[in-house]
């Protein structure tokens, strides 16, 4: 990371050129209006959270993404006539997000692999539709994406370093626990390291360069921080627990409806031949990682 500010820095502001022009050129869409109702002025920080407490059931979405845009809005909207209709103004959140995510991906690429193929990471994730798509919508897909790939930072480095101070220790809980509590599938980051964490200590393997007792104490204590991170939720998915949505077509039961929910957009949501692939180069990956910190003493 020591060499890395260059490439932060370009990465940063190309992806900040490629998603600024035209921002507040469109109106506001469906899903972006029933955002804005939700979390902009004259909504108070602390009554987006009352609304998306008292109305999680009908809402389906957590509150942080929108808590983040509702501070931010409020920075600017007295400068503003009509802030509901602000586009440009309404995007900015997101166009940050996205904009800081782009550095974050190449930072993560760096640990893991090369710094062409970093690079290459970085380029796609700046220039591909979709980033740059969720980087000018006033939702909440731009906050998820960066949070999630600032927990995939903080979860890497203790492994790669084979030590975890105290003040990674908070970040990655900070993180997995804003990634939880900005969209419903955001537990599913938290869930996957706490799976990865725990099935090393099972089968008492582990990646990166530390070993023996000081290995078994770093991965239960990364094991406890990303389940903590995951439950960050919890009390919004215990409200939905054994309640049917507004929104289900058949009244199931909350329990089903997660089930659904979680499934049809983390492993249904694509073309088969799309799910089969996806699946395929996350296993080659995690492969690559052990072999790769095995035989280089973590790196």
């Amino acid at each position: 990371f020591k060499r890395a500010g260059g490439a932060v820095m370009f990465n940063f502001v190309l992806a900040l050129l490629v998603r600024l022009p035209g921002l507040g050129r469109a109106d506001l869409w469906g899903d972006e209006i029933l955002f804005v109702g939700l979390a902009s002025p004259p909504l108070t920080p602390g009554g987006v959270l009352v609304k998306f407490w008292t109305q999680f059931l009908s809402i389906g979405h957590l509150p942080f993404g929108a808590l983040i845009h509702n501070l931010v809005v409020w920075l600017f909207s007295g400068s503003v006539a009509d802030v509901a209709r602000a586009t440009a103004l309404q995007r900015i959140p997101s166009l940050v997000f996205g904009s800081m995510q782009v550095p974050l991906i190449y930072l993560l690429g760096c640990l893991l692999a090369p710094r062409r193929v970093a690079l290459a990471a970085a380029l796609l994730m700046g220039l591909l539709a979709f980033p740059v798509y969720f980087a000018r919508e006033a939702y909440f897909y731009a906050p998820l994406t960066f949070f999630a790939t600032a927990s995939g930072l903080a979860f890497l480095l203790p492994i790669l370093k084979g030590k975890l101070t105290r003040g990674t220790g908070w970040s990655l809980l900070l993180l997995l626990s804003a990634t939880s509590l900005t969209h419903i599938n955001g537990s599913t980051i938290g869930l996957a390291a706490f799976v990865v964490t725990l099935a090393c200590l099972l089968v008492n393997r582990y990646p990166g360069p530390a070993n023996g007792v000081e290995a078994r104490k770093l991965f239960a204590r990364l094991c406890g921080i990303t389940l903590l991170g995951t439950l960050a939720a919890g009390p919004f998915f215990l409200q939905k627990l054994g309640k049917s949505s507004p929104m289900s077509f058949q009244q199931q039961p909350g329990l089903l409806e997660i089930f659904a929910d979680f499934t049809g957009k983390s492993l249904l949501g694509m073309l088969p031949i799309g799910l089969a692939l996806a699946w395929l180069v996350l296993a080659l990956g995690l492969w690559a990682v052990f072999q790769r910190t095995e035989g280089r003493g973590g790196r």
